[in-house]
């Protein structure tokens, strides 16, 4: 029985990968990549940026692109996962608004029974 080898044979340069297998003989028993690809998007201008935090700085428009970026297929994904963050601190903020207005409400209301 031969013993089992583990080669590298070749480099993609597709995905930028080491491909191994192992070999006993003249047989090949698996082959995986070495290390895993990862995924590419484009960089985020200084001037994109810019007009990104103006255009959310705009009363109900902000809230409405947030939306937009956050679920689109065609954003970038740093813009998408920005604007999910942004929405989630949205949610949490209009929450302890909520709770701190009952709260208020409720002292208010009992003052002006006595």
């Amino acid at each position: 029985m031969e013993k089992l080898q583990l080669r590298i044979f070749r480099f993609d340069k597709t995905i930028g990968i080491f491909i191994i297998g192992a070999i006993q003989g003249r047989r090949l028993f698996m082959e995986q990549p070495l290390i895993q690809p990862k995924p590419t998007s484009s960089v985020i201008s200084f001037g994109e940026w810019f007009l990104t935090l103006f255009l959310t700085s705009i009363p109900i428009v902000g809230i409405v692109l947030l939306f937009v970026w956050a679920f689109s297929s065609t954003t970038n994904p740093n813009k998408a996962n920005w604007a999910k963050a942004g929405l989630a601190w949205a949610a949490i903020v209009l929450v302890l608004y909520l709770i701190i207005f009952v709260v208020i409400m409720g002292i208010v209301g009992t003052a002006a029974r006595y």
